[in-house]
């Protein structure tokens, strides 16, 4: 979509240098493309409204031609919303070498100005050069594949087409049982001091990623780490942990490697939290396992009662016993009572009602209602079934 947006706008401007009989300096041709990731709205206003999306083009399209006309000549493209391309076409005394020079000094100069000047933040892409009027598609092509390497280089940089050309598939992959162990032992020992923006430099360093990876390698590393910290996750029982849940679709959503880098970054921080506090917490769920024991008898007996009694918010205890007993509280307490009952039908003669306070149940018909969902069949067939 954005490829043919750009390539119709050049066999615009192309027919537009034939109608019009602009003299170019030579048939040497780069593209600068350029994406405007943020801008100061107290200065510009809302750049999502037309009026000031025209203000936002008609000074970039000033900026950055006027830098070009101090050796060569531009013409700006609008490609997309806060998408544009300069279209340079050089004059014809100068190399190669001085021309990507003057490329690369033409959009630093725009880019510190219209940072400095307006709020205006750019990431931009360079082409090759290339001769002719075909050459522009040539470099219109370079320009978008270079700038895919964002996600690499991050917001506001300048990328060029030679450099991403030099890139190579480094990613080496890394071993099921060094990775998972350097994960499990930041999350489990207390006493490690490294923090977890180490950790990944590390796993990273293992998976032969660097300046020089190509974006495949990087989404071989990307993948590979998603399966690295499914694994320690569940390992750790920490599957329901929100920041597990939404690792994969916030790693997937990364504009940029350092974005991505911090959702890992921030998820193993989570998990050794979560494995930290577990274990803080594993005497307390049992003392709440030996406290409900005791006092299932209890008809009001409750969660907010047991965060009273522990000196705890009831709410986060309920999820804890949840995580360390694969139980909720509130079943657990049933279970308790369910089978106290049961044993009284299978032995005595007492009443329902009788059975039903004994076993902890607010009224008989509480009890025969939360016995036939547990059961499956009513308190007087089990006892007719056991006595028979």
């Amino acid at each position: 979509m954005l490829g043919n947006a750009i390539e119709d706008a050049f066999d615009e401007e192309r027919d537009i240098f034939l109608q019009h009989h602009i003299a170019l300096n030579s048939d040497m041709f780069g593209i600068i493309y350029m994406f405007v990731e943020a801008v100061d709205e107290s200065r510009l206003g809302d750049v999502r409204e037309k009026q000031n999306q025209q203000i936002l083009q008609f000074i970039i399209a000033n900026v950055v031609q006027e830098l070009c006309s101090e050796k060569h000549q531009g013409f700006l493209v609008p490609v997309a919303v806060n998408s544009y391309a300069c279209i340079i076409n050089f004059s014809g005394e100068t190399f190669d070498s001085s021309r990507k020079a003057d490329m690369q000094s033409v959009i630093k100069k725009s880019s510190a100005f219209l940072g400095q000047h307006f709020g205006i933040e750019i990431t931009a892409s360079l082409s090759g050069i290339h001769s002719n009027l075909p050459g522009i598609h040539k470099a219109y092509q370079e320009v978008t594949e270079a700038f895919t390497y964002r996600f690499l280089y991050g917001k506001g940089s300048i990328i060029l087409f030679d450099d991403i050309q030099e890139k190579c598939f480094s990613f080496t992959g890394m071993e099921d049982n060094k990775v998972e162990y350097l994960l499990l032992s930041f999350i489990k020992d207390s006493s490690c001091m490294q923090d977890a923006r180490k950790i990944m430099e590390e796993l990273k360093s293992q998976s032969g990623i660097s300046s020089n990876s190509s974006l495949e390698a990087i989404a071989c590393y990307k993948y590979d780490l998603l399966i690295r910290f499914s694994r320690v996750t569940h390992q750790i029982g920490a599957a329901q942990l929100p920041e597990s849940n939404a690792l994969h679709a916030s790693v997937l959503a990364a504009g940029t490697f350092t974005e991505m880098q911090d959702c890992f970054i921030n998820t193993l921080t989570a998990l050794r939290q979560y494995y930290q506090d577990s274990q803080k917490n594993f005497t307390l769920c049992d003392q709440v396992e030996t406290y409900l024991k005791n006092n299932f008898q209890n008809p009001e007996l409750s969660n907010i009662m047991l965060g009273e009694v522990f000196h705890i918010s009831h709410a986060y205890l309920s999820r804890m016993f949840k995580m360390q007993k694969n139980i909720s509280i509130a079943d657990f307490l049933y279970k308790l009572r369910i089978d106290h009952a049961k044993k009284m039908l299978e032995t005595t003669d007492e009443t329902l009602e009788s059975i039903a306070i004994t076993s902890g149940f607010l009224s008989s018909s509480t009890f025969i209602k939360v016995f036939k969902k547990s059961e499956g069949i009513t308190p007087g067939t089990y006892r007719k079934l056991k006595q028979q």
